[in-house]
C-alpha cells in the first residue's frame, strides 16, 4: 500500500491547488477503490505511458482539469477528431447518462481545445462510442487503456 497526495479542488478548508492525502493504498487501480469518497483530484498525472491508445468520442465532451465533473472545464475534444488518442486512464468520479449507463473511468488526452500548459486535460471515458459501463479499451487492441502513474 502507498500513501499518494494529490492537489484538490473543492475541499472544504483547501483551496485549488491545495495538496491534500489521499486514502492510504488508493491508487487509482479501478472498481477495488470504489468505496473511496474522497475529495476529487484536479491534479495531471505525474507521468504516463510512452505508448498511445486510440478512442472515437461518440459526442463532444468537456476536458477537465482532474478526473470528476467537480474540476474545472479546461478544454474540449471533439468527436470530429476520430479516432483520437489518450495516454492513460484514471478511476475517478462517476458521469451516468439519463438511460442509466455510467462510466468512472477519466482518460489523459491531448486535448482539442485549451487544456494544461501542454493543451492536456481529462475526459471521461463516458463518451467512449461503443463501450459499457465502467469500460475504457482501445479500439485497436481491444485492451484496456493502460492506468496512469
Amino acid at each position: 500500500m502507498r500513501t499518494l497526495s494529490f492537489v484538490v479542488c473543492g475541499l472544504v478548508g483547501a483551496g485549488c491547488g491545495s495538496v491534500v492525502p489521499t486514502m492510504a493504498g488508493h491508487d487509482d487501480a479501478g472498481p477495488a477503490d470504489a468505496a473511496f469518497d474522497g475529495p476529487p483530484v484536479c491534479a495531471t498525472p505525474p507521468g504516463w505511458p510512452s505508448t498511445r491508445s486510440w478512442i472515437n468520442l461518440r459526442a463532444d465532451t468537456d476536458g477537465r482539469a482532474g478526473a470528476d465533473l467537480a474540476c474545472a472545464r479546461v478544454g474540449s475534444s471533439s468527436a470530429a477528431t476520430n479516432p483520437q488518442y489518450v495516454w492513460c486512464r484514471r478511476w475517478g468520479g462517476e458521469v451516468r447518462g439519463s438511460n442509466g449507463s455510467f462510466n468512472h473511468w477519466w482518460l489523459w488526452t491531448d486535448l482539442d481545445t485549451g487544456g494544461d500548459a501542454g493543451g492536456r486535460g481529462w475526459i471521461s471515458a463516458f463518451y467512449i462510442s461503443g463501450q459499457g459501463d465502467d469500460q475504457a479499451d482501445d479500439i485497436n487492441t481491444h485492451q484496456a487503456i493502460p492506468a496512469c502513474p
